[in-house]
């Protein structure tokens, strides 16, 4: 049965190093028990695989909100990326947390599988070489050692149309801003065009305006800027949202208040599928949630 379900994963993985990597155990050792030549502890290997679906098993009895949903937010950040990528050039998409801004970003991408490439940075991209090395992986081109060799490569295997989504940009330095804005002009000097898009939080734009002498040739080349807020939450968000509730006057309106909180969309679906996994998601099931969690709104 184990082996069976282990087939069924390597198909869904698309290989078999694929679902080696998911399962945290080495292609050598999957390959082996493939063809029933393992001679190691079996038992012992079977039971881990064993216990990974047990967990995934688990996970799709949870309830869960899916999908995406076109909200007033989502689809305005949709479009910026579409005018970004269109045009060229810089485009800036910065707002509160959990409002939708990388579900908006990773369905364009879906939408847009050959010529938008997305990557997501965190504090750790703290220099030039690992923004541009993240961008190479993406886009499939060669990794020189050097940042100007780097930066080629780059170059060389990009093509005119093309859209570049940096999320989390907020992680971005002047050095790393510098490098990544260079890759459109170069486009914008042969009558191409490259997108470049940053998305995060506000900080990515107060970084930018803070020294508007320094960042001059960013703001120069900005096409356009959207700033987003959990104020801007429409009632009608809520609806789309939670369309089983959507003619439910008092827990929409409820759902809505929580959403213009800090816990943004995000934090009131995840408040919405725990009342949903608990049974109860009536107004009193939603804020009994809201009330053990000891949410503030």
């Amino acid at each position: 049965m184990t082996l069976s379900k282990l087939e069924t994963l390597i198909q869904e993985q698309g290989s078999q190093a694929s679902a080696s990597s998911v399962l945290g155990i080495t292609p050598s050792i999957i390959s082996s028990l493939r063809k029933g030549t393992y001679t190691g502890n079996i038992e012992l290997v079977l039971e881990k695989i064993e216990d990974y679906f047990k967990v995934k098993e688990q996970y799709q009895k949870i309830y869960k909100t899916k999908g995406y949903v076109k909200t007033s937010i989502s689809e305005s950040i949709y479009g910026l990326l579409e005018l970004c990528q269109t045009e060229g050039g810089i485009a800036i998409a910065c707002g509160d947390a959990g409002i939708g801004k990388t579900k908006a970003v990773f369905q364009y991408k879906k939408d847009h599988p050959n010529n938008c490439f997305v990557i997501t940075l965190n504090p750790c991209f703290s220099s030039v070489k690992s923004v541009l090395g993240a961008v190479a992986d993406e886009i499939g081109a060669d990794k020189p050692k050097s940042k100007d060799g780097l930066w080629l490569s780059l170059r060389n295997k990009l093509s005119d149309g093309m859209l570049i989504i940096v999320d989390e940009a907020q992680n971005l330095n002047f050095g790393t801003i510098e490098a990544l804005r260079s890759l459109p002009d170069t486009f914008e000097h042969e009558g191409q065009t490259l997108g470049i898009a940053f998305v995060g939080n506000p900080g990515i734009l107060s970084y930018i305006l803070s020294d508007r002498s320094k960042f001059a040739q960013i703001i120069s080349r900005k096409k356009t800027t959207g700033i987003y807020t959990t104020s801007k939450i429409q009632r009608e968000d809520i609806q789309k949202l939670f369309p089983m509730i959507a003619d439910k006057e008092l827990e929409i309106d409820y759902l809505w208040k929580i959403a213009k909180s800090i816990q943004g969309v995000r934090g009131t679906v995840n408040i919405f599928d725990k009342a949903i996994a608990n049974g109860n998601y009536t107004y009193e099931g939603i804020k009994a949630i809201v009330d053990v969690l000891n949410i503030t709104i």
